[in-house]
């Protein structure tokens, strides 16, 4: 007892953690004690506290504070995110460079772009793009861009990644070259995770009915599906580069390269793709129409195409380059209605600090389906008539008007309806997911619409919707709106 005393706090730790080492066989002082039956007992408790003891598993162990803030500090030291493009000589031309056009130039902004093509075709580059992509391009040793399924391009794409830029990035992408990644999208969602984690992102996927069986997986097991994109932490790649030739050797199953690649993921970093109903939204693969593009111009709104991060499959320039102007377009929109709420809100604080209401311009006013007022108020003058803007009244074919009488649908007004149509939608779906329902379009029913040159256009639409809600009781039904709809400027609503 003395020399327990004596002995620090963490000895008598020591001490108390190995208590039943130096337990031995109980004596017995006692007559009572020396009874046989309690002596057996005695030995049952004894052999059982042993036996806990052996087959108890040891704690975790967790980094100590110290340890933790040194990695967080040292990821915050990377760049944001390497995007590795899986291509070949031949599609550069086309595909690289439209990619490089469109959404690659926003990559130097965060990160960097490197494009992944066999050594054996490398002469094959055109002038063109030696000089556009010229420090952008990586040669994969004893990689024949011809070898079709590429898992060997694949996976040693991978391994490149992690000897060149391994300690650079805190993100890691494996793309195709012909997706389309939203590149701020891309940034604010990766920002809410931390790098340091074991993070594999993507579509996740678990074959098709006529390939169940046949791709070599648990029953729980899944693979991220390489089309949109797989997105890993460092912490992954530095797991799996390594080890990728290993997986080329040893474990190649299928056919399919971005199986193969998930099944070399799940080895060497025990993780499989994130199974979520969000990552199902964020990365997009378009099953509906297999043409190989994506025509954003389609339907009225695709809630998909809003909600997607990235977007697959592109395989033809001039529809790369349309889906691009979509976005853009959506952009500025976005833009110009915040310009309008803040001439607004400039004006109704010019009101009160001048205690009364100034003239305003079109532009700062607020909607009113009353802004417009005609020259002329006498209500007997016959000549009013001429300074009224009268209605013109609309169906899902036809335009009656005192003009015309009646007439189609223009290509004009076919494009502004399809642009009314996506603002509305896209107004009622403002944070859906945390709603827990969702509104998409069906069709218009009818409609007015009338136009002055200085104020814009009036728009009162009734549409059909499909109201949506995945949340607690799940719902579809069907329902109507009426909305009001200003043209204050071209794309302002």
């Amino acid at each position: 007892m003395d020399t327990v005393l004596k002995n620090s706090d963490n000895e008598l730790l020591d001490i108390d953690e190995k208590p039943l080492r130096a337990r031995s066989e109980p004596k017995f002082e006692s007559e009572k004690s020396k009874n046989p039956l309690i002596h057996d007992i005695e030995l049952r408790k004894l052999n059982l506290l042993k036996d806990l003891e052996e087959t108890a598993e040891p704690l975790p162990k967790f980094d100590s504070p110290q340890i933790q803030s040194s990695k967080i500090q040292a990821s915050r030291t990377r760049k944001f995110i390497h995007i590795g493009v899986i291509s070949s000589a031949d599609y550069l031309q086309k595909r690289g460079l439209m990619l490089w056009q469109t959404w690659g130039k926003y990559i130097n902004s965060i990160g960097k772009i490197d494009f992944y093509i066999g050594e054996k075709n490398a002469a094959q580059l055109s002038p063109e793009v030696k000089r556009v992509l010229r420090n952008n391009i990586v040669r994969l040793r004893s990689v024949d861009d011809q070898a079709y399924p590429p898992q060997k391009k694949s996976l040693l794409m991978i391994k490149a990644m992690w000897k060149k830029h391994g300690k650079n990035f805190q993100w890691f992408m494996r793309a195709d070259d012909d997706v389309y990644i939203k590149i701020e999208r891309l940034e604010a969602f990766l920002r809410k995770l931390n790098s340091t984690g074991m993070h594999l992102l993507g579509q996740t996927g678990q074959g098709n009915s006529q390939e169940h069986g046949k791709l070599v997986l648990e029953q729980n097991d899944n693979y991220c599906m390489g089309g949109p994109g797989v997105i890993m932490s460092h912490s992954v790649l530095h797991k799996v580069g390594p080890n990728a030739p290993h997986c080329l050797r040893n474990h190649i199953y299928t056919s399919h390269e971005d199986v193969e690649v998930s099944r070399c993921i799940k080895k060497f970093a025990g993780i499989d793709c994130a199974w979520s109903y969000e990552t199902a939204r964020k990365f997009y693969e378009h099953f509906t129409e297999r043409v190989g593009y994506i025509n954003p111009w389609s339907s009225p709104y695709d809630l998909k195409l809003d909600y997607a991060i990235t977007l697959h499959p592109n395989k033809k320039q001039a529809e790369h380059a349309k889906l691009h102007n979509y976005f853009q377009l959506d952009k500025i929109k976005e833009k110009q209605m915040k310009i309008s709420v803040l001439r607004r809100e400039i004006a109704d604080v010019s009101d009160l600090l001048a205690k009364k209401k100034l003239v305003r311009d079109h532009l700062s006013r607020h909607p009113s389906m009353q802004r417009y007022k005609p020259n002329n108020t006498n209500t007997r003058d016959s000549s009013r008539r001429d300074t009224v803007l009268s209605w013109n009244n609309f169906n899902q074919q036809y335009i009656f008007s005192k003009e015309t009488t009646r007439s189609g649908h223009n290509a004009v007004f076919k494009r502004v309806l399809l642009d009314i149509n996506s603002q509305i939608v896209k107004y009622l779906n403002e944070d859906a997911v945390h709603k827990g329902r969702e509104v998409s379009f069906q069709q218009v029913e009818h409609g007015y619409y009338r136009l002055d040159e200085l104020h814009g256009a009036d728009y009162v639409v009734d549409i059909r919707l499909l109201y949506k809600r995945f949340q607690k009781r799940h719902l579809q039904v069907l329902v109507r709106k009426h909305a009001y709809v200003q043209h204050t400027e071209r794309y302002n609503f």
